[in-house]
């Protein structure tokens, strides 16, 4: 019988701008709704790298305990990313003190430096670090056939390890909308007939994405993930997005918030994995 439900994403499930992220948050309020112990480590402007690392060190540390969690990864942006830079928390305490307030209320307390497309466009000195290495993916190696790669094989690494390991799991996509930055940080303007900095759907169109997979030459991995225990993988229907009813482009407030946990509850109820 689940007693704990291990959530992690982006800022989605963090609660970005919620007065009360931990108890006004989807996951917060899913756990008052429930009755169960909800342990979220989504965090900010996290990765799917991070989701997968975060949640395989989580079971790893409670082994014991895997007949009684519930794993549900809400996925977030494949174009993300996550970098190793030893003794990064010391470098910030000593050059850039003002973001360690930061980086802690973000719980990125370990050595791994997040990046995303909106850092690659960022002029802050207090996060120099994040932006110098932001610029340096999105200019030089980010393609939406590498990224799309990473998120189906993180995917499938924690699926088939949950699978292996009879660990219960449910996957979402945490949102339909992502700012494509501009044709410099990334390739994927081009299949959308879009120009500048617009807001515009990553993955609006299945075949758009089956077209950057057979391109990336990996178009069979798509049909290995279990779309019954993740309906959203590559559709808009589903996304936490979708569900909550969130207006384009803004994360979910605490009414939707409320909205969203309810949608989620009932999924797992209805498919008995609750």
């Amino acid at each position: 019988m689940i007693e704990k439900i291990y959530i992690n994403g982006c800022s989605w499930s963090a609660g970005h701008d919620l007065d009360d992220m931990e108890n006004d948050s989807w996951p917060g309020q899913l756990a008052e709704l429930t009755g169960l112990e909800v342990i979220n480590e989504a965090m900010c402007g996290g990765s799917n790298h991070r989701i997968l690392r975060k949640t395989m060190k989580f079971l790893s540390e409670n082994k014991s305990d895997w007949d009684k969690i519930l794993v549900i990864p809400a996925w977030s942006c494949p174009s993300r990313t996550e970098f190793y830079f030893e003794d990064s928390e010391k470098m910030y305490a000593e050059r850039y003190p003002k973001h360690v307030e930061h980086r802690l209320h973000q719980q990125n307390t370990d050595d791994w430096v997040w990046v995303n497309q909106y850092r690659a466009r960022a002029f802050d000195e207090d996060d120099f670090l994040n932006n110098r290495m932001a610029v340096s993916w999105y200019l030089e190696l980010e393609s939406p056939e590498l990224s799309y790669y990473d998120y189906i094989m993180d995917v499938l690494n924690l699926q088939n390890f949950c699978k292996a390991n009879n660990i219960k799991y449910f996957q979402f996509r945490a949102f339909q909308f992502e700012n494509i930055a501009t044709t410099n940080h990334s390739k994927l303007l081009k299949w959308f007939g879009v120009g500048g900095s617009k807001q515009t759907s990553e993955y609006d169109c299945e075949h758009i994405f089956k077209e950057v997979a057979k391109r990336g030459g990996y178009e069979n991995l798509i049909d290995l993930v279990d779309r019954d225990l993740f309906p959203s993988f590559i559709n808009t229907e589903h996304t936490l997005h979708w569900l909550s009813k969130t207006p384009t482009g803004v994360h979910p407030s605490k009414e939707h918030c409320g909205i969203l946990a309810k949608e989620v509850q009932k999924i797992l109820i209805d498919r008995s994995i609750i």
